[in-house]
């Protein structure tokens, strides 16, 4: 993904990677789509990219807001006695923790498809050239995966934005 593809904005979204591109020449006539973090949770097993992607490549997609839960990815879960012990960490453990519950264990898969699925997804926005935000807590470890250092790699950029 070269970096000309992606560009800094002044009007940024709200602690975000962020890739502006030129809109497609279909632009007119387009029909934004809409993208949640419930759509993506949905559709996380049922191929949101099968659904989706075609769009993007037909033109149809004008900009895309992405976003995926940080349960498992957050910082706020600590090994302390006041509340749930972390399902990751900053090493060896990022993509999920060793001896986790059923339950645990579940959300992290859950974190991690999601990870992949909006990975795909703005790797294949950077390469068609739409615009994209993706949205997650700025402490959280998912910034530390390999999908999404390759995005900041490519040219997509860091925003730090607050929302009081």
């Amino acid at each position: 993904l070269p970096p000309s593809r992606a560009r800094r904005s002044s009007s940024s979204s709200p602690g975000a990677l962020v890739s502006l591109g030129r809109l497609p020449s279909t632009a007119s006539t387009a029909k934004p789509a809409t993208s949640s973090t419930a759509l993506l949770q949905m559709y996380s097993h049922s191929g949101i990219e099968k659904r989706l992607l075609p769009d993007m490549r037909r033109g149809r997609v004008l900009f895309i807001w992405m976003g995926f839960p940080c349960t498992s990815w957050s910082m706020a879960r600590r090994l302390t006695h006041s509340g749930p012990g972390p399902l990751r960490d900053g090493g060896a453990g990022l993509r999920g923790l060793p001896n986790l519950s059923e339950r645990d264990e579940a959300k992290v898969a859950l974190g991690n498809r999601l990870l992949r699925v909006t990975a795909s997804m703005a790797k294949e926005a950077i390469r068609l050239r739409i615009p994209f935000a993706l949205e997650n807590p700025k402490s959280s470890r998912a910034w530390l995966t390999e999908p999404l250092q390759y995005l900041v790699r490519g040219g997509a950029e860091f925003y730090e934005t607050h929302y009081c």
